[in-house]
């Protein structure tokens, strides 16, 4: 599926909750595993709802999907750490 057909489905999708009723939802769809290929999300609602919905899908994923979120949430916080290390250092 390409980029856009996944962008329009998402849309669709988003549009669909809305159109129900729904204020607080995150739709998201990858059709390729590889890091950074073909994903595509909307979230829409409330900045505490959507934490919380965050919260709960974390809860319900299997731990193998955990410990890679783990892995990127680590890998993340160790690259702003370098960057405001660089950042004092420049000053």
């Amino acid at each position: 599926m390409s980029n856009v057909k996944q962008k329009k489905v998402v849309h669709e999708l988003a549009k669909v909750l809305k159109d129900l009723g729904f204020e607080n939802f995150i739709v998201a769809i990858s059709t390729d595993h590889k890091e950074g290929e073909a994903q595509e999300a909307a979230v829409c609602g409330d900045p505490f709802a959507l934490a919380h919905l965050m919260i709960t899908l974390q809860d319900k994923v299997p731990e193998e999907v955990k410990a890679h979120m783990m892995q990127h949430a680590l890998g993340n916080m160790v690259e702003r750490i370098l960057e405001k290390e660089s950042e004092d250092e420049a000053e």
